[in-house]
């Protein structure tokens, strides 16, 4: 039995005379990258991380009132669900289901609720986005800086286009400020914000004030809207 074997061609970059070593991954301003393009290195990093951090509220639970628990949670833990996460947010659910879990964990600590409680209404009652609805949050805001022109133009000049800058004509969403999705063939491409991006903004903008001149208007609005309607299944259902 004859068995082919077929490898990668080796690609050697080299910067200033100096051979560049091949790396399956990296640590870029606080993210991990890896070669696919997943984070599932990024998310094995964050893990342990918010998992310490649990175990010390969990140990001054009975110490401490709820309102000092919960800011705690916004201290040592949200921090680490936000970094970044309008990149790796849109990881594969496998890959971030057990930094999920963790959150859930906390908001069960914070309630002195039992381990297996359902988490529905601790994020309701506790007015906490659940790790998904952070993502979208997060990539809002991030169109929404877009939109107003609160980034450098030429940043994201050739990223996103809204539909009157492409067509002229008077079109059925020309007036509403939304975005083109742009073609893409992979999953990989897909997962990017350069297309998350205008699919999420087209799904959610017309619920809130966009042409807002203040911020912090838009995303106290915006928080609102994701405690109060089930967008992340709206949202992943589509997926």
């Amino acid at each position: 039995t004859l068995k082919f074997t077929i490898y990668r061609p080796l690609l050697c970059i080299s910067l200033n005379n100096a051979a560049l070593e091949e790396k399956d991954h990296t640590k870029f301003l606080g993210v991990i990258i890896d070669n696919r393009l997943k984070y599932k290195d990024h998310l094995h990093y964050l893990k342990p991380k918010v998992a310490k951090t649990i175990g010390i509220i969990n140990k001054v639970k009975y110490k401490l009132p709820q309102p000092t628990l919960h800011n705690l949670y916004y201290t040592f833990i949200y921090p680490h669900l936000t970094y970044g996460i309008e990149i790796w947010g849109s990881c594969p659910a496998s890959y971030s289901d057990p930094l999920y879990k963790l959150q859930k964990k906390a908001l069960r600590i914070i309630t002195h609720s039992h381990p297996h409680a359902h988490s529905r209404e601790l994020f309701i009652h506790l007015k906490v986005l659940p790790l998904q609805d952070i993502y979208l949050q997060a990539v809002m805001i991030f169109m929404f800086k877009i939109t107003n022109h609160l980034y450098p133009h030429d940043l994201f000049q050739n990223m996103f286009h809204l539909t009157h800058e492409r067509h002229p004509y008077q079109t059925r969403h020309a007036s509403n400020m939304y975005y083109i999705p742009p073609f893409v063939r992979t999953n990989t491409v897909k997962r990017t914000i350069r297309s998350r991006g205008p699919y999420i903004w087209n799904l959610l903008h017309d619920s809130l004030p966009i042409t807002s001149s203040s911020i912090s208007i838009f995303k106290a609005h915006l928080r609102s809207l994701l405690c109060q309607s089930p967008l992340t299944i709206r949202f992943f259902s589509t997926q």
